[in-house]
C-alpha cells in the first residue's frame, strides 16, 4: 500500500519520499510505441488509462524513445472522463531524458532541457514526477552523473520532482548510482531496471537490490516482467521495427516449451511471469521501496494481467482495513497462492535450464561509449570517409532534432502514388527532404558542424524522410542558418534554391558567353520560386536586366526587396496591358517558367536563348500549333517526353528561332 506522502519525507524541504507516493504496480508506456506494435495510434489507450486508475494504479511510465507513447498517454489524461475523477496531484507520470533512437544518444544539457519541456508539453502537465537517464549503459559514467546532475538542477526549477536512471548491465546501475552520490551528496531516487527479476533471470534479487539499496537508492522500479514480451505465448511482439528482441533462437525455443507445457495444465505463460515477479518483489523488497513495471496494449490484456497480479497478492498480514479497496491495499503475497504456483514456477525454469539467468549482450560489444556508436568490425574495410557506416549514419551525416520541416510538391505527388511505377518504396514512408533543426549527433568524419549548432538540410533521397522529430542528413547538404532566420523560414529554402540553383547553372552552360550582362524573363517575382530566382540571377550570375511579373499589390514589396544590388529589375504589372507587348520580341535570354506558360513567351526569347521550365515543358503538338515552321525531331521528341519519357534537352538547331528547352533536374 502506498503510504501517504505526509508520512514519510527524504529530507528536501519536506518532499516525501518516492517510495511513499508510487504504487507497487506501474503501469508502463512501452506497449504504445513502434516498437511493440504496428500502428499504435490505433490502440485503446484511453480506456487503458482509465480502467488502470480506476484499479488503483497510481504510476505511469513512459519516454520520447517510444514513439508517440507521450502523446497518446497525455491525450488520455486530458479526457474529462479521467480528469474530472483524478486529479494530477493524485497520479504520477515518469519519462525518460538522453535515448533519442536505437543508436542514437543525446546527454547534453542542451536536449535535456529540450526533451523535458517536450515531454511535459506532449503528456500535457507542468510538471513530471520522476524523470530517468535513459539506458546508461550506452554512455559513459560521467556523463550518466553529470546528465544527474543536470536533472538535479531541473528539480530546483520544479519542472521535475525526482530524478533517476534506467538500464539493462545491473552492474553499470550501481556503479552510477554510488558516484551520483558521491558527487552530489544525495542519493538517487530511482533506478529503474529491465527484465532481470523474471521467471528466467533473477540477478536482480542477489545482485542488484542489495547493492541499489546500500547505495541510497529510495525507490527500485523493476520493468518488463515479461522479458519485453519474451515470457508469453504467441513470440515476441514485432512493430515497424521487425524483430528487434535480443533473445537468441534457443532461448526462444525453451520459452515456446514451457508455454506449451502450462496450456497442457490450463495456464498461461504470462500470467505465471507476473506471478512469479510481484511475489519475488514483494518477498525481497518488504518494506523498501520497489515496484513491478508492466504493460498492456488492450484492455483484456490489461485485465487479465490485473487478475494474475491481484491472484497473488493480498494485505499485509493483521491488516484489517482497506483503505483504497483497489490494488494499493495490496502489498504482502498470498502464501496459498504462492505454494500452488511453486511447481510450475520449478517446472518453467526447468525447461527453461541453461538459459536461466542468461543475460543479452547489452550494449552490443562492437559499441562505444564515448563515441556513441558501433565500432565498425576489422575485416569490414572502408577507404572512403563519407561512406564509413557507423550505427545508422555514416562519417560525414549530421542528425538533427527537427523544429521545422517543409512540404513541397513533390511529396505530394509522391503521396499521391504518382511515381509508386517509377519507383521502388518500402513502407512505412516518411515523406519530406527539407528541413531545420538543432544538431544533436555528427559523424567522425564531420568537422565544419558541431552538436547545438542550428542549421538546415536538403536530405539526400537514401535518407528521406524530415516530416519526423529527427533526420539524418549528409553534412556536404547541411549548412547553419542565419541567427535572424527563423528556423520555418530556414526550412522553406533548401529545394526552392537548390532547384533555383541548378536551373540558373543549366541556363548559364548553355548561353553562349553565360547568363552575365545577359537579359532574363521570371514570371511571378515574388513567388516561392520566383523570388529566389531574381536574386540569383543578379547578385550571383550577373544578369544585367531582371523583367518579372507582378500584381498591382505585390508591387512596393518588390521594389523593397529589390532596390539594393547590381542589375536591373523591370517590374511589369500583368494586369495592365499585353506583358509580351511590353518585354518585346527576341530580347529575352533566359526564361525561367515558372507558371507553364512557356509557349506564349515564347516569341521573346532570342535566337539561341534557353527556357528552363519547372513547370511543365510544351509538348510538341502545342509547339507545332503555334509554330508550323517548327522540325519534326523537336516535335517529335517533345511528345515523347509529355508522354511519360525522361526531360529532353536538346535545342533545335535548324528551327528559324532556335531555343533550347530544359527542365530543371530535380535536386
Amino acid at each position: 500500500m502506498a503510504t501517504s506522502p505526509d508520512l514519510l519525507s527524504d529530507g528536501s524541504g519536506g518532499r516525501p519520499q518516492l517510495s511513499s507516493i508510487v504504487t507497487k504496480i506501474v503501469l508502463g508506456g512501452g506497449s504504445f510505441s513502434q516498437q511493440s506494435h504496428p500502428d499504435p495510434t490505433s490502440l485503446p489507450v484511453r480506456d487503458i488509462i482509465q480502467l488502470a486508475l480506476d484499479s488503483g494504479i497510481r504510476t505511469f511510465d513512459t519516454s520520447p524513445y517510444y514513439g508517440p507513447s507521450e502523446i497518446l498517454l497525455g491525450d488520455a489524461f486530458s479526457q474529462p472522463a479521467i480528469s474530472s475523477k483524478y486529479k494530477r496531484s493524485e497520479y504520477q507520470l515518469m519519462t525518460k531524458v538522453g535515448r533519442i533512437a536505437a543508436g542514437q544518444f543525446n546527454y547534453s544539457r542542451l536536449w535535456i532541457r529540450s526533451s523535458v519541456d517536450r515531454s511535459m508539453q506532449r503528456l500535457q502537465t507542468s510538471y513530471l514526477d520522476v524523470v530517468f537517464c535513459h539506458d546508461i549503459e550506452y554512455v559513459t559514467d560521467e556523463e550518466a552523473v553529470d546528465a544527474v546532475g543536470f536533472l538535479l538542477e531541473l528539480v530546483e526549477e520544479g519542472k521535475i520532482r525526482y530524478v533517476g536512471v534506467s538500464g539493462y548491465p545491473i552492474d553499470k546501475l550501481v556503479r552510477v548510482a554510488q558516484l551520483v552520490w558521491v558527487r552530489y551528496g544525495r542519493p538517487l531516487d530511482a533506478v529503474q531496471n529491465w527484465a532481470h527479476l523474471t521467471l528466467q533471470n533473477t540477478q536482480m534479487e542477489l545482485e542488484g537490490l542489495p547493492n541499489l539499496y546500500a547505495a541510497g537508492v529510495n525507490c527500485i522500479f523493476n520493468s518488463s516482467p515479461l522479458c519485453i514480451g519474451l515470457l508469453r505465448s504467441g513470440g515476441v511482439p514485432v512493430g515497424t521495427l521487425g524483430d528487434w528482441h535480443p533473445a537468441p533462437q534457443g532461448l526462444r525455443q525453451a520459452v515456446l516449451q514451457a508455454s506449451n507445457w502450462l496450456e497442457d495444465r490450463q495456464e498461461t505463460l504470462s500470467a505465471v511471469a507476473l506471478r512469479f515477479c510481484i511475489s519475488k518483489l514483494l518477498i525481497a523488497t518488504k518494506s523498501s521501496g520497489a515496484s513491478m513495471v508492466f504493460a498492456a496494449n488492450s484492455v483484456s490484456e490489461l485485465e487479465n494481467n490485473l487478475q494474475a497480479l491481484t491472484s497473488i497478492m493480498q494485505q499485509e498480514p493483521g491488516e484489517v482495513t482497506s483503505h483504497s479497496r483497489d490494488i494499493r491495499d495490496l502489498g504482502a503475497v498470498n502464501r496459498a497462492q504462492l505454494e500452488r504456483d511453486m511447481p510450475l514456477f520449478d517446472g518453467v525454469r526447468g525447461i527453461l535450464g541453461p538459459w536461466i539467468d542468461y543475460t543479452f549482450e547489452i550494449p552490443e560489444k562492437e559499441w562505444d561509449n564515448r563515441r556513441k556508436e558501433m565500432q565498425r568490425q576489422p575485416t569490414v574495410q572502408s577507404n572512403a570517409e563519407e561512406g564509413k557506416e557507423e550505427h545508422g549514419r555514416k562519417a560525414r551525416d549530421v542528425t538533427a532534432g527537427l523544429h521545422a520541416a517543409s512540404v513541397n510538391p513533390i511529396d505530394i505527388i509522391v503521396a499521391d502514388g504518382a511515381l509508386k511505377m517509377a519507383s521502388k518504396d518500402t513502407f512505412p514512408f516518411i515523406l519530406g527532404h527539407d528541413a531545420a533543426g538543432t544538431i544533436i549527433a555528427v559523424g567522425s568524419g564531420v568537422h565544419d558542424l558541431k552538436v547545438g549548432d542550428e542549421v538546415f538540410t536538403r536530405e539526400p533521397n537514401h535518407l528521406r524522410g524530415t516530416i519526423a522529430e529527427y533526420c539524418i542528413s549528409s553534412a556536404s547538404a547541411t549548412a547553419r542558418k542565419l541567427a535572424s532566420m527563423t528556423f520555418v523560414d530556414a526550412a522553406s529554402i533548401p529545394l526552392v534554391d537548390l532547384s533555383m540553383l541548378q536551373a540558373m547553372r543549366r541556363a548559364d552552360a548553355d548561353l553562349d558567353g553565360g547568363l552575365k550582362g545577359k537579359t532574363a524573363f521570371v514570371p511571378g517575382g515574388l513567388s516561392g520560386t520566383g523570388s529566389l530566382a531574381v536574386q540569383l540571377l543578379r547578385d550571383v550570375f550577373g544578369v544585367k536586366k531582371v523583367i518579372t511579373t507582378l500584381s498591382p499589390g505585390k508591387m512596393k514589396r518588390a521594389k523593397e526587396l529589390w532596390k539594393d544590388g547590381d542589375g536591373e529589375v523591370v517590374y511589369l504589372d500583368y494586369t495592365k496591358g499585353d506583358v509580351n507587348s511590353a518585354i518585346g520580341p527576341r530580347t529575352v535570354d533566359f526564361m525561367l517558367d515558372t507558371m507553364a506558360s512557356a509557349m506564349e513567351s515564347l516569341p521573346l526569347i532570342r535566337h539561341g536563348g534557353v527556357i528552363v521550365t519547372i513547370s511543365k515543358t510544351p509538348s510538341g503538338d502545342e509547339l507545332k500549333r503555334r509554330f508550323e515552321s517548327a522540325p519534326w525531331i523537336m516535335v517529335a521528341l517533345l511528345n515523347l517526353e509529355d508522354g511519360a519519357f525522361p526531360p529532353v534537352r536538346s535545342p533545335a538547331r535548324n528551327w528559324p528561332n532556335p531555343v533550347a528547352f530544359r527542365r530543371a533536374p530535380p535536386p
